[in-house]
């Protein structure tokens, strides 16, 4: 999966929130592009900046293909020195209140994890650890796993590896509390059984907020996903002992996607949404958590299938939001980790919503998943007052003449222009020649009225994104 970099957009904001601002993104993409790919982010900047500011921050990255003419949402490099990074998952590891970045570069066969600089230094190369090596690795999120209180790192492995390799977070000795040591661990429960996609660490307070009284406290609980052979959604049981990690497959699978932790029916506990892209039974489902107490979550018994919709579709990565969420609750903040409060205590513009691969925050009086099928349409489903019978499935189609776009990979729904209405930012594979990798589109009661792109025609196979405001300035940045 050879990675490039995004090009630059703003558009400026001429109401609402952001009145006056310009809105940027940050980038860690896909293109295909000589000398590897960079993990990256735009940063949000005021229009009147000299243009050779803002191309000084990016020259040897992204100029290398003749974009400095291009008006458009400036990006900046977080690294660049290996290949095929495969999107970012987001975690305030350090404790510092800046969201840090864990992801596995699939090509050069290593985990990194990414130190938020702080907003004045985010703009420049962040500093990084290079945890070791996870050959073919497709994903790696944040989860305290040993349950001591700091966060690791879990890498899932696809191709001939077929692992999932541990990075647990140690104290280094003499160093002082702050300075920590990674150790490497192959989980033994996962050698060879299947091509590991993704991961998704269950969290450790209910649907409220409220802290989960159960044993998964010394014995963290982390959706996996998989793709085949023998694909399946499981849970992976860890805690103080590697040795002693067990993978409990709860559905087959032929090729997950995405993963995402809610509270679907409202009984004040997690549910489990996912994707499964391919094969006769591919689609959109939920697994009901029917667990009665702490001892019986990770049993097979506990948890029953729903299909929601997309049956028979080639469905990617999915977003998931509350259609009315209850009073006093947040809206969804994905990979937050377990303990978390939904990222309360980090910087406002911290707190947005990170979902395809995390958690959805507080109760909901329904919801609705936005999720795109290859290649050019996406499913908006929305839940009935009882979520185990039918959903309401629309299907949007991206316009083929305006803007010309590559195969719908993963969306965002958030509010790009302040206009109080959803908007959609789509990006994809497939984008050669014209066609643009990242976009949003502009919805108007449930159609798509506008597309606007971000990438630019440069680059061709763009991935997971990630939506927050990574410098600090009150606007949203996409990484």
């Amino acid at each position: 999966m050879a990675r490039g970099w995004i090009m630059r957009q703003m558009v400026t904001v001429r109401r609402g929130l952001f009145a006056g601002r310009t809105l940027g993104w940050i980038g860690l993409v896909a293109a295909v592009v000589p000398g590897g790919a960079p993990v990256g982010w735009a940063q949000s900047e005021s229009a009147g900046k000299p243009r050779d500011e803002v191309e000084s921050a990016l020259q040897g990255v992204a100029f290398r293909q003749g974009l400095a003419g291009n008006s458009g949402w400036p990006r900046h490099v977080v690294d660049n020195t290996l290949h095929g990074a495969d999107g970012a998952r987001l975690a305030d590891a350090n404790g510092d209140r800046w969201l840090d970045i864990a992801t596995g570069w699939e090509e050069s066969g290593r985990t990194r994890i990414y130190w938020h600089p702080g907003p004045g230094r985010a703009h420049l190369p962040w500093p990084f650890v290079d945890l070791g090596e996870t050959p073919s690795v497709e994903d790696a999120c944040w989860v305290d796993l040993d349950a001591d209180g700091r966060l690791d790192v879990l890498s899932s492995c696809e191709g001939r590896e077929r692992t999932l390799h541990a990075f647990l977070a140690q104290t280094a000795e003499g160093d002082g509390a702050g300075a920590l040591q990674w150790r490497h661990v192959e989980v033994p429960a996962s050698r060879g059984r299947t091509a590991w996609m993704f991961a998704a660490p269950m969290p450790q307070v209910d649907s409220a907020g409220r802290t989960a009284a159960r044993r998964a406290a010394a014995e963290p609980i982390v959706a996996l996903g998989s793709k085949n052979p023998n694909g399946m959604v499981g849970l992976l049981v860890a805690g103080k002992r590697p040795a002693r990690w067990r993978i409990v497959p709860l559905v087959a699978a032929a090729w997950i996607m995405s993963l995402q932790w809610a509270d679907v029916d409202g009984d004040g506990d997690y549910d489990l949404i996912y994707t499964d892209r391919k094969g006769a039974a591919s689609g959109v489902y939920w697994l009901e958590n029917r667990s009665t107490s702490s001892d019986d979550v990770a049993h097979p018994a506990s948890w029953r299938r729903h299909a929601i919709c997309g049956l028979g579709r080639e469905v990617m990565f999915l977003d998931m939001v509350p259609r009315h969420p209850t009073a006093g609750q947040g809206t969804p903040s994905g990979d937050s980790p377990p303990g978390s409060d939904k990222f309360g205590d980090l910087p406002r513009g911290q707190q947005v919503a990170m979902t395809s691969g995390g958690t959805t925050g507080g109760l909901a009086a329904g919801w609705r998943i936005v999720v795109p099928a290859k290649p050019n349409r996406v499913l908006m489903l929305e839940s009935p007052a009882e979520p185990r019978e039918r959903w309401h499935e629309t299907e949007v189609d991206v316009p083929a003449s305006g803007l010309p776009t590559g195969h719908l990979k993963s969306v965002r729904v958030v509010d790009v222009d302040a206009d109080g209405r959803e908007d959609w930012i789509l990006s994809c594979e497939g984008a050669d020649g014209d066609r643009r990798g990242v976009f949003y589109a502009t919805i108007d009661r449930g159609r798509i009225r506008r597309l606007t792109d971000i990438s630019g025609p440069p680059g061709t196979k763009f991935d997971l994104i990630q939506v927050l405001d990574v410098d600090g300035d009150g606007d949203l940045d996409i990484l």
